[in-house]
């Protein structure tokens, strides 16, 4: 029989469950991933696909699923564009930071016009753009809200606070 074969009836499931809890040198945490993988190669036809940006779903029939019972994406939109763009924004971000070292810097023209004998003049200066205005630029460029990005980790602490929270009274 082969993987692709592989499909468990609610029942045998049920009784894998058990059997595991029963036994306390196998985990439940490993019968539970063993079933999850089981699952996923039964799903797609055994041959295997790209795991995900979240670490825990894989691909199904060409399309990014996350139903891992413990995947989190789409919870926090703005960390899961943060978490795809990751290694592009920050090749960018290192890229800039390593010109800075040698003198070079990413600026902004300013034109500010001074009074003189005669009436008045412009002058041009290049400002160098601040770490903090950096983040943003790159940021927006990627589409990541970073107002929208600070708001979800806020909530991401709330939401420990919670888990974390004593039940019942």
């Amino acid at each position: 029989m082969s993987v692709a074969d592989t499909s468990l009836s609610p029942e045998r499931e049920a009784y894998i469950k058990q059997t595991a809890n029963e036994n306390a040198t196998v985990p439940a945490t490993f019968v539970s991933e063993l079933l999850w993988e089981i699952e996923r190669l039964r799903v797609n036809g055994g041959e295997k696909r790209r795991l995900l940006a979240c670490g825990l779903c894989f691909e199904e029939h060409g399309e990014e699923v996350h139903p891992h019972p413990e995947c989190g994406w789409g919870r926090y939109p703005e960390h899961d564009k943060l978490t795809l763009v990751k290694d592009k924004s920050q090749a960018v971000f290192d890229f800039l930071e390593s010109v800075g070292e040698k003198g070079i810097a990413l600026g902004r023209t300013v034109v500010t016009r001074v009074a003189v004998f005669e009436g008045t003049e412009e002058c041009t200066a290049v400002e160098p753009v601040e770490e903090r205005r950096l983040q943003e630029l790159l940021a927006g460029h990627f589409g990541v809200d970073l107002a929208r990005l600070d708001e979800e980790k806020q909530q991401m602490l709330d939401d420990l606070v919670a888990m974390n929270a004593p039940k019942g009274g």
